[in-house]
């Protein structure tokens, strides 16, 4: 009997070193899986905060990249937007200065992470507020140059039509001139029915032609002026010019003579110049003489009528040696 009481003590005893052994392991492995869940959180942890820390540094770049953007499209707000004095500089600097911070200490505290996490928004919503006025300066832009094409597009207009009213005008002047210049032509007289001689004047007051050289004492000039319909009536000039026959004009400035300016042999000596009352569409007669202060010269003399610029009749006489020596 007293060994069976002493075989159930030992039982009881080996059942409670058991039970201890597997408590003190129960212990021991619960003790381990808690560090290993404490060691886990504290790995999740860090590989949040090094996902959060590399989205920050993400999120910002991508911030300067929409920056970057924003002034390459549009040049107007560069010095307002690039500015390390200007909104965007001052965040910029904040930004960057948390994130340097970072570098050097590994990490940075949940508030520093909110921190740099609202200066991140707000840089962007400032770069998105840049982006509107941008979109905006462009649209302006845009309907400015349309404007300026329109009104560049009318002005071009307006100088065509300028233009092509200054050629009809030009032409119209033109056309005016040239129908002037036809009527002014038109209105030239002409000259015809010459009558030229020589004239020797006797005692007595007693005329006689004569084509001897020696004796002619002056040249009698006679032509008609022909009806035109075309020229006015009034004073008209008329200038006569007389070549000698050696070719040289016969003018004799204190007998009235001088140049005047033909329109198709420039400046010319002219010997007389009669200043002729003429009626339109009537015929006129003109005679006068011509009395020089030298002798005339044996040979042909030739004289040209001219009126409007225009040669309008000729003729010529020729003087002849005299007698048996003369």
């Amino acid at each position: 009997m007293e060994k069976t009481q002493n075989n159930n003590g030992k039982n009881v005893l080996i059942i409670l070193l058991l039970a201890g052994l597997i408590g003190a392991l129960v212990y021991i492995w619960y003790n381990k899986t808690k560090e290993k869940e404490t060691e886990q959180r504290h790995a999740q942890v860090v590989a949040q905060k090094v996902t959060e820390n590399a989205d920050l540094n993400a999120e910002y770049q991508a911030s300067l990249m929409r920056l970057d953007s924003v002034t390459s499209k549009n040049t107007t707000l560069n010095d307002e937007i690039l500015s390390k004095n200007g909104e965007v500089g001052k965040l910029r600097m904040e930004i960057e200065n948390l994130l340097a911070d970072k570098r050097k200490r590994g990490n940075l505290s949940d508030e520093e992470n909110k921190r740099l996490m609202s200066k991140i928004n707000e840089l962007n919503q400032k770069i998105a507020d840049y982006a509107n006025r941008v979109a905006k300066l462009e649209e302006d832009n845009k309907v400015l140059t349309e404007e300026n094409t329109t009104v560049k597009t009318n002005l071009q207009q307006k100088e065509t039509e300028l233009a092509n009213t200054k050629t009809n005008l030009e032409q119209t002047q033109t056309e005016k001139q040239n129908l002037e210049t036809k009527v002014d032509v038109g209105q030239t007289l002409t000259a015809s029915n010459f009558y030229l001689s020589g004239i020797n004047e006797k005692s007595g007051g007693k005329e006689k032609e004569t084509s001897t050289a020696k004796r002619v004492d002056k040249l009698r000039i006679g032509f008609d002026l022909e009806p035109n319909r075309i020229a006015t009536s009034g004073k008209k000039e008329i200038f006569v010019c007389v070549t000698a026959p050696d070719g040289s004009p016969v003018s004799v400035e204190a007998l009235g003579s001088g140049t005047f300016t033909t329109r198709e042999e420039g400046n010319k000596f002219f010997t007389n110049k009669i200043d002729v009352e003429y009626s339109q569409g009537q015929r006129k007669n003109i005679n006068f003489d011509w009395k020089q202060n030298s002798d005339f010269q044996r040979g042909e003399y030739k004289v040209e009528v001219y009126q409007n610029g225009f040669k309008i009749g000729e003729s010529k006489v020729t003087f002849k040696k005299g007698g048996l020596f003369g």
